[in-house]
């Protein structure tokens, strides 16, 4: 479980400087997270996905999902002191976290791509798998929609596929907290999903939380995510009610088109009659008598 990230000197991170420009940053220096569904709920370019980013790096799960030591992650964060990560602190129980961000190339592909420890099991699978967006994010999300049903057990300790442990790497996993409840990082798990697809699959959020005894920290600006009975964090203020209202706007213009549909449909349905002019009488013209 992850209780809180601390970003006061965010600034000094090499990784994450590029957030003093955003408002959120500069005037919050914290934020905490409770057992659960948490939603970060923010328009783009905000900081919701650099926040999960931030838990993802410090829990090494930015491998294949799921919190794993590997050569590169240990290369990527042993500098954090003098940059990549300083400035930064997240305090959670030590077990390992599961992360998603369907979006995020893998291996060579993508601009952002770089060549790491997924790039044979990920990279060339999914370029070989050559699907729509929609099935490659299902694809990518096979693994925590296995946790999600209650198929597989989310994994309580942190892999291992290479690399060793230094003091600044041991740092960063060792528990701050109690151990809690399993944590999962999702980053827009809906993207390029179909609607119904869409609608599911936060229900599945939602129950698993609940049924499975999870905390899911989710980064969105979904519309179904706010069905949900959840932790809802905002990084610009105002910006719940007025999707809200936006969303409730849709419903009601939906609602007066099916009742004009109704409507419409009534009258098709009922018989037509027809009018008959009645036919004027004769006129009688009387003879005049001389």
């Amino acid at each position: 479980m992850i209780s809180d990230i601390d970003f006061t000197n965010i600034k000094d991170s090499e990784n994450f400087k590029y957030t003093v420009e955003l408002d959120f940053f500069k005037k919050n220096t914290q934020m905490q997270f409770k057992p659960g569904l948490n939603i970060i709920y923010a328009p783009n370019g905000t900081g919701k996905s650099t926040l999960l980013k931030i838990m993802a790096q410090f829990t090494a799960s930015e491998q294949g999902g799921v919190s794993t030591i590997t050569n590169s992650w240990v290369q990527d964060v042993s500098g954090y002191r003098d940059s990549k990560l300083k400035g930064l602190a997240v305090k959670h129980d030590g077990q390992a976290v599961m992360y998603t961000n369907p979006r995020q190339a893998v291996g060579l592909f993508g601009g952002m791509a770089a060549f790491d420890n997924d790039f044979l099991s990920e990279g060339v699978a999914e370029t070989q798998l050559k699907q729509s967006t929609g099935l490659t994010t299902l694809y990518r999300m096979q693994r925590i929609l296995g946790i999600l049903t209650g198929k597989v057990q989310a994994p309580s300790k942190i892999a291992i596929k290479g690399g060793s442990l230094n003091e600044i790497t041991k740092e960063l996993l060792k528990a701050s907290i109690p151990e809690g409840q399993k944590t999962i990082l999702l980053d827009e798990p809906e993207s390029g999903l179909a609607v119904h697809v869409q609608a599911n699959l936060w229900k599945m959020i939602e129950q698993a939380a609940i049924k499975h005894d999870l905390q899911i920290i989710v980064a969105s600006h979904s519309p179904f995510a706010l069905a949900c009975k959840a932790n809802y964090i905002e990084l610009q203020p105002g910006y719940l009610d007025t999707s809200r209202s936006y969303i409730k706007q849709i419903s009601q213009n939906i609602e007066l088109m099916e009742a004009m549909k109704k409507i419409e449909a009534k009258i098709e349905k009922t018989p037509k009659t027809v009018n008959i002019e009645p036919i004027a009488s004769p006129v009688k013209v009387r003879k005049k008598t001389y």
